[in-house]
C-alpha cells in the first residue's frame, strides 16, 4: 500500500520571488563548510572563463498542501533504480528513478538513459511545469524525478549531463518532503579563490575546495545555469536520523520536442 503524504508532514517557509544576496563574504572563511541560511538568495553568482554560474534558491515555492499532494500523485507511478557499470559490476544507484516530459524524449547520464513518461499521466506536476516556465520565463520538456527512501539515500558529487539539453538553459530543482542537505564545491582552476584552502597530504601542502551547503525544505525550488554544471559539482549526501522521504524534480528544456 502506498503511503499518503499529508501537509503537517513536512515544514515550508513562505514563498519570496526575489531573491537576496546572501553574501559569502560575511562567512568565516576558515570553515571547510559553509552552512547557508534557508532563506532566498543567491548561492553562486561566480564568472570565469567566459563563463557564469549563478544558483538561486526560493524556499516555499509550493505550499506544504501542493506538495503533500505532489508527493501521493508520484508515488501512484512505478519507480526503478539506474543501473551502472562500476569496474565491470553492475552497480544499483542509492534511489529510485523516474522521468517525465515530452512522451518518449530521452536523457541519457552515467551511462543511463531514462525515456520520460507523458505529461498527462501526472497531472498536478504538468500543472507545475506551466507554472515553472511563467515564473523562470523558460519552455521545459522533460522532468527528472529522484526519491530518497530516508537518509540513507544519496547522490554522489556529480555535474549534469549537458549534451542532451538546450545550450544556456537553465534548471529548476524542486524539493518536496524531507530536509536535505545539498552540497556544491567548485571545480578546480575556475578562479574562484575564496573556496580555496590548503591541506598538508603526506608531508606537501595542496589545494582543496570548501563546500558550499544549504538544507533545501519542503516546496522549495533551487535554480542552476547550464554554466554552473561546467564550473561547480553538486550532491545529496547520506545523513543519518532522517526516516522519511525526500523527492526531487528536476524540470530540464531538452533538445528535441516541446
Amino acid at each position: 500500500m502506498k503511503r499518503k503524504y499529508e501537509s503537517g508532514m513536512f515544514d515550508s517557509r513562505p514563498f519570496d520571488k526575489a531573491p537576496l544576496d546572501i553574501g559569502w563574504a560575511r562567512e568565516i572563511r576558515e570553515k571547510r563548510i559553509w552552512s547557508l541560511p534557508s532563506v532566498p538568495g543567491t548561492i553562486v553568482d561566480h564568472s570565469h572563463g567566459g563563463h557564469r554560474a549563478l544558483v538561486r534558491y526560493y524556499p516555499g515555492y509550493m505550499t506544504r498542501d501542493e506538495g503533500a499532494a505532489l508527493m501521493n500523485e508520484l508515488e501512484g507511478h512505478v519507480m526503478t533504480r539506474d543501473i551502472f557499470n562500476l569496474y565491470g559490476k553492475e552497480i544499483e544507484s542509492p534511489r529510485k528513478v523516474l522521468a517525465f516530459g515530452t512522451e518518449g524524449l530521452q536523457y541519457s547520464y552515467s551511462g543511463m538513459t531514462r525515456t520520460a513518461k507523458g505529461w498527462r499521466s501526472s497531472p498536478l506536476l504538468f500543472e507545475l511545469k506551466k507554472r515553472l516556465e511563467r515564473d523562470l520565463e523558460q519552455e521545459f520538456n522533460y522532468a527528472l524525478v529522484n526519491r530518497y527512501a530516508d537518509g540513507g539515500d544519496s547522490i554522489g558529487y556529480h555535474s549534469d549531463a549537458k549534451d542532451d539539453m538546450v545550450y544556456g538553459s537553465t534548471i529548476g530543482s524542486i524539493s518536496l518532503g524531507d530536509e536535505r542537505d545539498f552540497q556544491l564545491r567548485v571545480k578546480p582552476d575556475q578562479g574562484l579563490t575564496s573556496d580555496e584552502y590548503r591541506k598538508d597530504r603526506g608531508g606537501r601542502s595542496v589545494v582543496c575546495y570548501r563546500t558550499r551547503e544549504i538544507k533545501l525544505g519542503h516546496g522549495s525550488l533551487l535554480t542552476m545555469n547550464m554554466d554552473t554544471q561546467v564550473m561547480f559539482k553538486h550532491c545529496i549526501p547520506k545523513r543519518k536520523g532522517h526516516d522519511r522521504p525526500r523527492f526531487n524534480i528536476t524540470f530540464r528544456s531538452m533538445k528535441g520536442t516541446f
